[in-house]
């Protein structure tokens, strides 16, 4: 009757879309000074972040588009609350810095990898990108909110995105994950 595994690999690829669907809700909560309602929405995005790969993984649904749209939303999620607080004005400026700097990295990843692979592809994540990535959100998330502490924990994640950066563009590739 029904299709365990069709059923599973809906939800999964519905968690990692409804998170590109929730990233230009906070863009525009943001804008709109409603940081309650864009912190409890990115923190939904996030959410779904954590338990999509983890859920395709235990359900045995993998698959190129999945991993595909995984990051295309990770992307856009993040960037989600980066673009508003950038022209917001509400990093400073060692902070700036550091986001131009990884958004030309990341550019520079993906062009290199889709050149290597003759299609536009994301490259495949490695343990010190997925620790980065909660920092960065963790960020976001107090910027958002509007936390006192968020310029410590600004710098703490640019400080690990420098680590990860070096990581990635001096590992080689079979440490991959």
């Amino acid at each position: 009757m029904f299709d365990k595994k069709k059923i599973q690999f809906f939800i999964v690829n519905s968690l990692t879309i409804l998170r590109l669907i929730i990233a230009p809700v906070v863009s525009y909560l943001i804008f709109s000074n409603l940081r309650v309602e864009a912190f409890i929405i990115f923190l939904i995005g996030v959410a779904t972040d954590l338990l999509d790969g983890d859920l395709a993984r235990r359900f045995n649904v993998t698959s190129k588009l999945g991993e595909f749209l995984d990051a295309l939303a990770d992307l856009t999620l993040t960037y989600s609350g980066v673009i508003p607080l950038f022209i917001l004005n509400e990093f400073p400026p060692l902070i700036k810095t550091c986001c131009l700097i990884a958004t030309f990295l990341a550019i520079v990843a993906i062009i290199k990898h889709s050149l290597k692979n003759k299609k536009f592809t994301f490259p495949r994540r490695k343990a010190s990108t997925t620790i980065n990535s909660y920092f960065l959100y963790t960020a976001l998330a107090f910027y958002i909110i509007n936390s006192p502490h968020k310029h410590l924990i600004g710098y703490l994640t640019c400080l690990i995105l420098a680590l990860t950066a070096f990581d990635y563009f001096t590992s080689p590739r079979n440490n991959q994950i």
